[in-house]
Order: structure tokens, then sequence, then C-alpha cells
């Protein structure tokens, strides 16, 4: 491998299915990737937490899908612990 790192700058990776999860693993680390698994909602910020916890690769970044977005309006301070968790805001609402 180079000295050259690859960043994906928005993944999904808790969509990936179960069975894939070790392939996965591998080559991040195989390929050196650093990959921000953007979360949708809390519970997909959740999963992106606990894949990260599985590989240092991973940096899990919250937000709010803006087609999830009229779910949380009136929630918007429950989202505060997960906004100040979170390295990065991923999902920001700029869909179309």
């Amino acid at each position: 491998m180079t000295n050259d790192m690859l960043i994906d700058a928005h993944a999904h990776l808790e969509q990936y299915d179960a069975a894939l999860l070790p392939w996965l693993f591998e080559e991040l680390e195989r390929w050196e990737v650093l990959t921000f698994s953007v979360a949708m909602d809390p519970p997909s910020y959740s999963q992106a937490c606990a894949l990260a916890a599985r590989s240092s690769w991973i940096i899990p970044t919250f937000g709010i899908h803006p087609w999830k977005a009229p779910d949380y309006l009136h929630l918007l301070d429950t989202l505060e612990p997960l906004i100040d968790a979170s390295p990065m805001l991923g999902e920001l609402g700029l869909d179309y």
C-alpha cells in the first residue's frame, strides 16, 4: 500500500448486510479508506457508532435525512446530545 489515503466522505454503512461486514472491515483496512459513516436518524447513528467501534477507519457522523426531517421537527431537543457527540454532521437536509 502507498502512503496515499482514500476518503469516502458519505457512506451509509449501516445499510450493509451483516454478512458483508467482515469483508467491509477487511477492505477498509486493506485499502486504507477513511470512511464517514453518515447516519440518517438516531437509530442509524447508533448503528454507525457500533460499526466505528469495530474499525478505526470509520468515523460515525450524525444527521437527519431530509426525507425524515418532518419526523424529528418537534424532537429537536432530544437530538442535541447526538449532535454534540458527533464529530461533524453528515446529513443536513440538502436533498434536491
